[in-house]
């Protein structure tokens, strides 16, 4: 199991890559993804602004508030991390189905966040 610190890191690695060269992809995209690593019962909020630069980043759990939400086990997002596995693998293996997950598949597709997936993590 990663670390709640080796998780902070990796988030904090995607938000930087965000606002140093992704932003132009998401330009437009407007949403906000929650991240959750529920075997170490933390997550990271994170907004995307119209800009497609990181209006904010906090440690938080708000699903409520998140127009996708991403419910993961820490070594899962640390091998998505690492490059030991892709944004469809993590996608596909380690989704946890929940109501936030269906309430998700109506308001985007599985296909749009194994696309944000790929462009911030590569």
């Amino acid at each position: 199991m990663a670390t709640k610190k080796e998780i902070e890191l990796f988030v904090n690695d995607i938000c930087d890559s965000i606002n140093s060269v992704v932003y132009p992809t998401l330009k437009g995209w407007n949403k906000t993804v929650q991240l959750i690593a529920s075997d170490l019962s933390t997550g990271w909020c994170l907004k995307i602004g119209t800009d497609g630069k990181v209006a904010g980043c906090e440690e938080a759990i708000k699903e409520a508030e998140a127009d996708y939400v991403l419910d993961f086990k820490s070594d899962a997002f640390e091998k998505l991390m690492r490059g030991e596995i892709n944004a469809e693998q993590f996608v596909g293996a380690h989704w946890k189905v929940t109501q936030a997950w269906e309430a998700l598949v109506t308001k985007g597709s599985p296909a749009e966040v194994v696309w944000f997936l790929r462009s911030v993590v590569g």
